[in-house]
């Protein structure tokens, strides 16, 4: 309902079907209080993540990008998909896997059935245009942390996290691969799987990182990204799929899903800017020659750092997100 001078006029009777359309597509067909959380924006990218430091060797990062109309319809796909007997609430590929969760008391055969049916959700998603790509960033979680973290001290290892500084990179990838697609990077929301301790901190370092991008080298990063549940919102879910593959795949473990990483990329093509990134990443880790970060977050050991690196300091000192992170 609207709001009007006199009385409330049915959203119905003040849009064209071409305009609920569109803005539906926009709210990728959520329930109404749901998608008020929602940046409208024609563009959704949705990222899960896996891999625990100490337990697995490799952390990735991997979903997909898309116009938003094409989610709506995989959103309903998807969820019909779910509701077949035998139904389940929400997909997770760890559950399918371990015949746990949702799919507590399944048989392999009924399972494997179930994961070939939403395979199909994503075959006939793959059909509604030539813009949806797959996105990831992988990184080794020894050598990530030994090239860029070791040095630092604890309270600054919190925010140089293979999980930060990868989705930060990946943002980048998406922002990039958005501009390849001739589609504006600034209308793209970013949403990934939500992480009660990692969203927080995003929230103080990404602020600073898109300031001092834009007014040194011009850059314009996207808006912040936003945190979701994966079982309200289902095109998490098939980001999920992915993301638990190529942990799998990276960490050693069984091929019984393999097929999964076989068909998918002849569906959903890979971005190129995934690939190099993940190159650039590797070539970062393996470099010899590195300027170590301050061990000290004073303001003489922080500004002989930015004097070794070229790197100009003063705005990061200066910010109240440094001050409060610092007390």
């Amino acid at each position: 309902m609207i709001a009007g001078k006199e009385r409330m006029i049915p959203v119905q009777q003040r849009c064209s079907h071409l305009e609920l359309v569109n803005l539906y597509s926009l709210l990728c067909g959520l329930p109404e209080e749901k998608a008020r959380e929602c940046l409208l924006v024609p563009v959704k990218a949705f990222i899960d993540d896996a891999g625990v430091k100490n337990t697995d060797e490799i952390f990735v990062f991997a979903g997909f990008v898309d116009k938003a109309e094409n989610w709506v319809a995989f959103v309903k796909n998807w969820s019909d998909c779910l509701k077949e007997s035998p139904s389940i609430q929400y997909f997770k590929m760890d559950e399918a896997a371990s015949l746990s969760g949702q799919f507590t008391n399944w048989k392999m055969d009924a399972r494997d059935a179930k994961l070939r049916a939403l395979f199909e959700v994503v075959r006939e998603h793959s059909k509604r245009g030539d813009i949806c790509r797959a996105m990831y960033f992988t990184t080794p979680f020894a050598a990530f942390h030994q090239k860029l973290t070791d040095d630092l001290p604890a309270r600054t290892k919190r925010y140089s996290s293979a999980y930060l500084i990868g989705s930060i990179f990946l943002m980048n990838a998406i922002d990039a691969e958005i501009k390849d697609r001739g589609l504006r990077d600034d209308l793209v929301e970013v949403i990934f799987d939500k992480h009660d301790i990692f969203s927080k901190r995003m929230e103080v370092i990404y602020p600073l990182l898109c300031q001092f991008a834009e007014k040194h080298y011009g850059m314009k990063y996207p808006p912040s990204p936003t945190y979701r549940d994966d079982r309200e919102f289902v095109p998490l879910q098939l980001a999920d799929m992915l993301a638990w593959s190529l942990r799998r795949m990276y960490n050693g473990h069984d091929s019984t899903f393999q097929w999964i990483l076989d068909e998918l990329p002849s569906l959903i093509p890979i971005s190129p800017r995934s690939v190099m990134l993940c190159e650039r990443n590797m070539d970062i880790l393996l470099a010899s020659e590195r300027v170590p970060l301050p061990l000290e977050l004073t303001e003489e050991s922080v500004r002989e750092w930015g004097q070794k690196t070229g790197v100009e300091v003063d705005d990061l000192l200066i910010s109240e997100q440094w001050r409060q992170a610092n007390e």
